[in-house]
């Protein structure tokens, strides 16, 4: 929340209230309301689309603790040690939120909170609206008169959290840009952060084109695509619940579908040497520090 204080300090100081303000030729005519317009409304964006970010629940598979270890035995499904649960397809445990959660794509300490099924489309939203919002105060930034600040009776501290302001915006158009061009391209093929570790850039099980990709992330309705409204019903979220498959030889229970390949890479479903399973306990690759895998056998479904 202080990054929104500092970036909306800055547009309000440094340019909202000198062109206001101030009677001087070229300040407050149609651009300028409509730069006003359009900055409202991504910073407007940006914060709803944080806060149902944070409070929204990225989700967890159904509570099936007492068939669940069966289940996983008999059938050879993915199951979860830590939560007692089957793992259903692309969840993955995460060691922070000590849960399993849906179809995850990383732990964000920024919205303190998993960016998962319920909740990525929100993340996207963020990411998305605050790169616009913070790309129009680095622009204006740009083209800002000095002593215009001082004209328009901005006092001394104003202008210094306007000043810091501007540099946070440049900043932060910067990295949420390249947030926002890696989980575009993430959506346009219909993966995860941990699946695109997981697979390289190579294989994308999940995709399904490319419009059907945006729709599975963003909702059915384009006209609902750039508003922080939930994309999740309760059909979808229990058909991703429900879907767990069961593991055949070589596969290495990361979540993937029945044809993933192996840790190592190197070998395939006929090719691997002995069965095994991975459990990914806690966390999960990619960098993020919380990864604990731990290999243990199981027996060859016939």
């Amino acid at each position: 929340m202080f990054l929104f204080y500092m970036v909306g300090s800055a547009f309000f100081y440094g340019f909202y209230k000198p062109h206001f303000y101030l009677r001087k030729a070229g300040y407050g005519g149609i651009g300028d309301v409509l730069i006003v317009t359009c900055f409202s409304c991504f910073y407007f964006l940006a914060l709803v689309s944080y806060v149902r970010c944070v409070l929204t629940h990225p989700g967890v598979p159904a509570d099936n603790t007492e068939e669940g270890e069966k289940a996983a035995l008999e059938t050879s499904k993915r199951f979860c040690r830590a939560c007692r649960v089957l793992k259903p397809d692309r969840a993955h445990h995460c060691r922070i939120c000590n849960t399993c959660i849906l179809t995850m794509d990383h732990h964000c300490p920024w919205v303190a909170n998993c960016v998962g099924f319920q909740n990525y489309k929100f993340f996207y939203l963020f990411v998305l609206h605050g790169f616009m919002g913070s790309t129009i105060v680095a622009v204006l930034n740009l083209f800002l008169r000095h002593g215009d600040m001082e004209r328009a009776g901005v006092k001394q501290n104003s202008q210094f959290f306007a000043t810091f302001g501007m540099i946070i915006a440049s900043a932060m158009s910067v990295s949420l840009g390249l947030f926002t061009a890696l989980h575009s391209y993430l959506i346009g093929i219909e993966t995860s952060t941990i699946e695109l570790h997981m697979y390289g850039c190579k294989r994308f099980p999940y995709s399904h084109g490319l419009y059907r990709n945006v729709q599975s992330k963003l909702g059915e309705s384009p006209f609902l695509w750039f508003l922080p409204i939930s994309a999740v019903t309760r059909e979808k979220l229990e058909e991703n619940q429900s879907r767990v498959s069961i593991l055949t030889t070589g596969q290495d229970g990361r979540g993937g579908p029945p044809s993933s390949p192996t840790v190592s890479g190197r070998y395939t479903d006929a090719e691997t040497p002995e069965d095994v399973r991975v459990e990914i306990g806690e966390g999960h690759p990619g960098g993020f520090g919380n990864v604990e895998m731990k290999s243990t056998p199981t027996k060859t479904i016939a």
